[in-house]
C-alpha cells in the first residue's frame, strides 16, 4: 500500500498541539484530527486541505495532505484578582494570509488591577 505525506500545523505556533504527528501514513486510511488548546485558547477550525469546524474531525488520506489546526484567544481571561488578559484585537486571515505578510494575530493586554477585581472567582478544587 502507498503512503502519503501528511503535514498538521498549529496557527498560532504554541497555541496547543494537534494529534497525530505528521508523518506518512497509508492512502486510504480513515483517522481523526484533535486539536488540543493550551490554556486560554479555543479551537475555530481547520483549514487547508481540510475545512471544518469540528473537533475531533476524521480525515479520509487519497494523497498528500496539509491541514492546520486554527486557534485563538477569544475574550477575556481572569487569572487572578489582581491580573487579567484581554483579547484586544485579532486577525484570523485565511486564503491570502501570507501574500499580506501575516499568518494571523492574536493580541491581548495584560491588565494590572490597582485594586483586586471583585468579580474574580478562583476555580474550585
Amino acid at each position: 500500500m502507498q503512503d502519503a505525506p501528511v503535514a498538521l500545523e498549529l496557527a498560532p505556533a504554541g497555541a496547543g498541539s494537534v494529534s497525530p504527528d505528521s508523518g506518512p501514513y497509508p492512502v486510504g486510511l480513515e483517522f481523526a484530527l484533535v486539536a488540543t488548546p493550551a490554556p486560554y485558547f479555543t479551537f475555530a477550525g481547520w483549514r487547508g486541505d481540510l475545512v471544518a469546524t469540528e473537533n475531533p474531525v476524521l480525515i479520509s488520506l487519497t494523497g498528500d495532505r496539509m491541514v492546520e489546526a486554527e486557534l485563538g484567544n477569544f475574550g477575556a481571561a481572569a487569572v487572578s484578582a489582581d491580573e487579567s488578559w484581554v483579547t484586544v484585537s485579532e486577525g484570523m486571515f485565511m486564503k491570502d494570509c501570507r501574500a499580506r505578510g501575516a499568518e494571523g494575530a492574536t493580541f491581548v493586554t495584560r491588565i494590572k488591577w490597582s485594586k483586586p477585581n471583585r468579580l474574580f472567582q478562583a476555580p474550585s478544587p
